[in-house]
């Protein structure tokens, strides 16, 4: 994935995205802290997180919830499951509206005619909402 750092966005191409379009996260300052921090331990590499066996490409996309069992937390969380952890919280404190979560997600519009004429990202207000 593709760390922006002059605007601190993660820009993920649609190859990797569930529904084949370009999706883009603004990072918090914390984020950008720890992409910072682990640059060196990365080897500078185009990954962030590389395969320990192919340095060159991205680790395994099951890594996540390997270390979510080994931690004791198999059967309770998967990696994903963070993601519905995080919106109830936005949506909880009342501060985000339903729209603005629902791209952070990269979900799209159920209405056709509103995902026709509604083409925005939200990304001010998601900006806001990722460094809460």
């Amino acid at each position: 994935m593709y760390i922006n750092e002059d605007n601190r966005f993660w820009n993920i191409p649609g190859q990797f995205m569930k529904m084949k379009r370009p999706h883009k996260i603004p990072l918090s300052k914390e984020a950008m802290r720890i992409l910072e921090l682990i640059r060196p331990i990365s080897g500078h590499r185009e990954w962030v997180f590389p395969s320990i066996k192919a340095p060159l490409n991205h680790m395994h996309e099951q890594i996540a919830n390997a270390a979510i069992i080994r931690m004791g937390f198999g059967g309770e969380l998967i990696a994903r499951g963070m993601r519905s952890i995080a919106r109830t919280a936005a949506e909880e404190s009342g501060k985000f509206r339903t729209e603005v979560l629902e791209s952070a997600l990269a979900h799209t519009k159920n209405n056709e005619t509103i995902a026709t004429y509604n083409r925005s990202d939200y990304l001010a207000e998601r900006t806001d909402m990722m460094q809460w």
